[in-house]
């Protein structure tokens, strides 16, 4: 874990460094798709460091999905509440967890594109350097191109950037 000057945990993008977290989760059998998008879109704007949905099998063998979210502890009673406000559960699973992190920004950098945003990890002593998904739609939606093809173009300028830079 990154630590500042002042042996506090550094900051990454709002999340402080300390690693422990919650995860919620709840089994649903009930409920439609287009409730639990808007339940992701909700917990995602509320402040979850993630949200994912699994499929699973009930009794019966009924097709259903097991939605889970990360948070830290002082956002889990808010986020239960969003859960039971707009799915259809009536009770939801909680456990402490612990997650891992490499030392991650955001940054922008040039490609043929122009300035875009970009996450900066390490890992291993090197960098890894990743397109941010709004900028390459906002390059799709601008240029007409594919998804795939402005992913796999600013992913060649930005390790070509990298390697100039490591030289200098």
């Amino acid at each position: 874990m990154e630590k500042r000057g002042n042996n506090e945990p550094a900051v990454e993008n709002g999340w402080p460094g300390t690693p422990q977290m919650w995860k919620l989760e709840t089994n649903l059998d009930d409920c439609t798709g287009e409730a639990l998008g808007y339940t992701m879109e909700k917990l995602l704007e509320a402040g979850a460091a993630d949200v994912w949905y699994q499929p699973i099998y009930m009794k019966k063998n009924r097709p259903a999905v097991m939605l889970c979210v990360l948070c830290r502890l002082e956002q889990k009673e808010q986020l239960e509440q969003i859960i039971f406000a707009h799915t259809t559960t009536i009770g939801i699973r909680c456990q402490p967890v612990w997650r891992d992190v490499l030392p991650r920004r955001l940054e922008r950098r040039p490609t043929r594109y122009g300035q875009v945003q970009v996450k900066v990890c390490g890992l291993d002593g090197g960098l890894r350097v990743y397109p941010e998904h709004e900028e390459i739609r906002r390059i799709c939606d601008v240029t007409g191109r594919g998804y795939e093809q402005v992913r796999q173009e600013l992913t060649a300028d930005l390790n070509k950037d990298a390697t100039i830079q490591s030289d200098e």
